[in-house]
């Protein structure tokens, strides 16, 4: 019996210096709330190592602790709260009025035949963490800044440079025209196409900022893909071939010019990625709540809801898109090597924000690219057609 004492008094003793040497402050209360035990981590965190009275007043303790804490309502709350629920783990974060900011875990302890016999309490001063992530953000913050200053820098430039040469076609033909003698009907066309450029332009922007005001109506999104990759097929190289599949006849709201502008910007691309050596562009239509796919790149975020979307995913097996340039395809005017079509996928991405969509994208160097756009189902909740 002696023995047994012995060795059990031997294992407190370990597990109280195992305790003394993490680098948290620990407090274990028993099934009634008393404290049994607290290492010297403690009390350094919480500021009472020379407070002995505080030591022995576990009420003047509690006290101690809560009068330093920047929230002490919702903190006393969660004490309630975990007093009633004995079985519940917790970890949250404690700002302390100082500005430290602390990591507090908890955890019931249960012996073996299922009873509560009191709480562990682990704290850890994270103000480090918090302070240097703050900065990390502050930083990235500032990039994104940037990156928006001359990604609106490069778009103000070309859309100048744009409109520069289209008025100098307008201007010149207009001087012929007042010069001429004979008839100045081409020098007008010539000015009235050149106008009608500029006009497209500014509707392109338009679209870009999701700002253009296109009526949407409900159509038949299978028929209307049908009807548009039949129309490019007749026009692709020959070393290229469109596969399209669709899952069945779904109904979204739209606009049959938006739909085929989109998907017109997206074969292009893949035109282009596939004009060395040729390849397969696969479309694939779908819908349900199985659609989204994990691991892509959202510039206007992912549906809140995939069960009442439907999804068009437009891939290549072409040269794909290098990491460090997937982040900025988005951005008008924005010009890789693979990428060089002005406001093409800015332009996808402002017609999927006027659908209330999405637009996200997947792509790996030498292994293809794949577009998914998300469109919201033209049916009431509880009627969709699967």
């Amino acid at each position: 019996m002696e023995e047994k004492v012995d060795k059990l008094l031997e294992e407190r003793e370990l597990l109280k210096a195992e305790l003394e040497a993490v680098p948290d402050g620990v407090l274990v209360v028993d099934e009634n709330w008393e404290v049994v035990y607290f290492n010297q981590n403690y009390l350094k965190l919480w500021g009472i190592l020379d407070d002995v009275e505080s030591q022995k007043n576990e009420r003047r303790c509690f006290q101690h602790i809560v009068s330093k804490i920047k929230n002490s309502q919702s903190f006393m709350e969660k004490v309630e709260y975990l007093m009633e629920n004995l079985n519940i783990s917790s970890r949250d974060e404690i700002n302390l009025i100082d500005g430290k900011t602390y990591e507090q875990y908890t955890s019931p302890l249960i012996d073996k035949k299922g009873n509560f016999r009191g709480r562990v309490w682990f704290f850890r001063d994270i103000t480090p963490r918090k302070v240097s992530e703050k900065k990390r953000l502050e930083l990235e913050n500032q990039a994104r800044h940037l990156e928006k200053l001359e990604s609106l820098r490069t778009m103000s430039a070309a859309i100048a440079h744009n409109f520069n040469n289209l008025l100098t076609v307008i201007l010149g033909n207009i001087e012929l025209a007042l010069k001429a003698k004979d008839d100045v009907t081409h020098f007008l066309k010539r000015s009235q196409s050149a106008a009608l450029e500029a006009a497209n332009i500014a509707r392109r922007l338009l679209l870009y900022l999701g700002n253009d005001p296109i009526e949407l109506k409900e159509i038949d999104c299978a028929i209307e893909l049908e009807r548009i990759i039949k129309e490019f097929s007749r026009n692709l190289p020959s070393n290229i071939h469109i596969n399209l599949s669709i899952q069945g006849p779904i109904k979204i709201k739209s606009n049959q010019a938006l739909l085929k502008e989109t998907l017109s910007c997206l074969i292009h691309n893949s035109i282009e990625a596939l004009s060395k050596n040729g390849g397969e562009i696969s479309i694939k239509f779908s819908c349900g709540k199985d659609i989204m796919q994990q691991g892509k790149f959202c510039p206007i975020g992912r549906p809140k809801d995939p069960a009442r979307y439907c999804c068009i995913a437009v891939s290549d097996d072409g040269e794909g898109i290098d990491p460090d340039e997937i982040y900025r395809i988005f951005d008008p005017f924005y010009t890789s090597k693979m990428i060089g079509r002005g406001l093409g996928l800015s332009i996808v991405q402002g017609i999927m924000a006027i659908h209330d969509g999405a637009v996200c994208i997947q792509s790996k160097p030498q292994k293809g690219t794949t577009v998914f756009l998300y469109f919201p189902m033209a049916y009431e909740k509880g009627k969709l057609p699967f």
